[in-house]
């Protein structure tokens, strides 16, 4: 049984790009950081049809239903039979190969026009993360100076308290009374109307001697393992099994 496979590449299946003209943002609420001109200017479009590609690929399936039905029912039980096999396996691998490049094809304008969409949402939020960079090395160096200003002062309180719990303790008659607990510094983020922000610590790494790292740090490459199993070359501390398979190419369609 052969298989006439034909998906059709139609006009209605390729994505149309429309590639909006941004304007100024237009405040709507009159504060300060209104968001709405988003929406208004990207506009969300329906998802693509696929309702052609669904009907497609169910008639595909009912010529495969026959050639599943055909590869059960067969019993290979010697030269004739295994050739048998062997050809409806393979004729199995020629429609694999040709559905799989008409994927491809099929699929090809949903890429790029995601591409597309891609580009233009990066040629934006990449600008606005620039923004947000360079007010984030304006803000570190303040909100640094201001941490350790208030863990400063909250040192000296907590030392000035000590102090005079000593000199209570050691009976002395000008003693004042002990101050109240000193506040810790603060630690929480700078709250704003549209966010907030704090400082994080941030680790980096590099090796300085790879005879020191423990063994649960260190791991297996596994394309390099691949390469040289099948060179045939012994690797030490891996167990090499060859076992022997059945493998199916389809010729040119």
């Amino acid at each position: 049984m052969a298989l006439k496979l034909s998906i059709e590449k139609e006009e209605k299946l390729v994505p149309e790009v429309v590639e909006p003209e941004i304007e100024r943002p237009v405040n709507n609420t009159g504060e300060a950081y209104d968001t709405d001109w988003i929406d208004e200017f990207l506009v969300r479009k329906a998802s693509f049809d696929l309702e052609p590609l669904s009907n497609m690929f169910a008639k595909v399936h009912e010529h495969i239903d026959d050639m599943a039905k055909q590869a059960d029912d067969l019993k290979v039980i010697d030269v004739a039979t295994m050739n048998e096999a062997i050809g409806k396996g393979t004729q199995a691998k020629q429609y694999i190969n040709k559905i799989e490049k008409t994927r491809q094809e099929v699929k090809a304008p949903y890429l790029a026009h995601g591409k597309r969409i891609d580009k233009l949402s990066k040629g934006v939020t990449s600008r606005l993360e620039a923004i947000q960079e360079s007010l984030r090395v304006k803000i570190r160096p303040i909100m640094i100076a201001e941490k350790e200003k208030a863990r400063a002062i909250a040192e000296k309180a907590e030392k000035e308290r000590r102090e005079a719990e000593k000199d209570i303790a050691q009976g002395s008659p000008a003693a004042p009374a002990p101050p109240p607990p000193a506040p810790s510094a603060p630690s929480g983020p700078v709250k704003t109307s549209t966010g907030s922000a704090d400082l994080v610590k941030k680790y980096t790494w590099t090796v300085s001697d790879i005879k020191l790292v423990p063994e649960k740090y260190l791991t297996v490459t596994a394309s390099m393992v691949n390469k040289d199993v099948k060179a045939g070359i012994q690797i030490p501390g891996i167990r090499i099994e060859v076992t022997e398979d059945v493998a199916m190419r389809a010729a040119n369609s």
